[in-house]
C-alpha cells in the first residue's frame, strides 16, 4: 500500500514539473525517500531546483543537492523557475519564525513560501495525502497549506524522514534554546574578559546579556496539551 502510494505521488510530482515548464511555481513536499529521489531526477532539467535545509538531513539527501532558502529567493527573481520546496525541513528560528495557533497548540511555520509568492509572484502548490493541490494566494492560506502539509506528512509514519525535526517548532523548545544561547554567549564573554582587561564594551555587552537572561528566566515555558 505504501509503495503504491509512493509511486503514485512520484508520478504526480513528475507530471507537475512537466506541466509547469513555462511557469514560476513552487511545489511544497514532505521529506521522504521517494520525494528526495524524484526531486533529484527532476533537478537534472534546467530551471528545476530543490530547496531545503541540508543540515537537517544529516547527509540523507543522497544525490540531491538542496539549495538553501536565501539562494532560492535569488533564483526566484530570474523567473521561470520550478522549485521543489521541502518545507518540513524549515524548523529553526531563522527559517520558521512565524508563530501560529493550530487548534489549541502554538507552533512556528516557515515564511519562505510566503515570500516566494508575495514578492516573486510564484504560484504555490502543495503535496497532500490526497494528491497535489494549488494553495490559494495570500499569507494566511499559505500558512494553512503548510499546516496541512505537516499534518498529512505525519500520516506517513516512518517514511517521513523529517518527523524527528518537528519538535524544534515547539515554543518550549525555542525558549530552552534561547536560554542556552544566552548562557553560552555570556560564558564566552566572561572567558574573553578573563584573558584581557575588561573594556567598557565588555561590560555593556555583559550587562545586556544578563538582562536578556533575566527576561528569559521570567518567561513561563508553555504547557503541552
Amino acid at each position: 500500500m505504501a509503495e503504491e502510494r509512493n509511486l503514485s505521488m512520484a508520478s504526480a510530482v513528475r507530471a507537475w514539473v512537466a506541466s509547469h515548464r513555462d511557469d514560476s511555481a513552487a511545489l511544497l513536499l514532505p521529506t521522504t525517500a521517494w520525494s528526495l529521489q524524484v526531486a533529484a531526477e527532476a533537478c537534472s532539467e534546467p530551471g528545476v531546483l530543490a530547496v531545503g535545509d541540508s543540515r537537517a538531513l544529516n547527509d540523507r539527501a543522497g544525490a540531491l543537492a538542496l539549495m538553501p532558502p536565501a539562494a532560492a529567493l535569488r533564483e526566484a527573481q530570474q523567473g521561470n523557475r520550478r522549485l521543489l520546496v521541502f518545507s518540513d525541513q524549515f524548523v529553526d528560528e531563522v527559517f520558521a519564525p512565524q508563530a501560529v495557533v493550530i487548534g489549541t497548540r502554538e507552533t512556528f511555520l516557515s515564511t519562505v513560501e510566503i515570500v516566494l509568492h508575495g514578492r516573486y509572484h510564484m504560484a504555490i502548490w502543495s503535496w497532500s495525502a490526497s494528491g497535489l493541490r494549488p494553495v490559494p494566494p495570500g499569507a494566511v492560506p499559505i500558512l494553512r497549506g503548510l499546516s496541512q502539509l505537516l499534518r498529512d506528512a505525519a500520516s506517513l509514519g516512518n517514511d517521513w524522514l523529517a518527523a524527528g525535526l518537528q519538535w524544534r517548532r515547539d515554543p518550549g523548545a525555542r525558549l530552552r534554546h534561547a536560554r542556552q544561547r544566552a548562557r553560552a554567549h555570556q560564558s564566552a564573554l566572561l572567558l574573553a574578559a578573563s584573558r584581557s582587561p575588561a573594556t567598557v564594551q565588555h561590560l555593556e555587552v555583559a550587562e545586556a546579556l544578563e538582562a536578556v537572561r533575566a527576561r528569559l528566566g521570567r518567561v513561563v515555558e508553555p504547557a503541552h496539551g
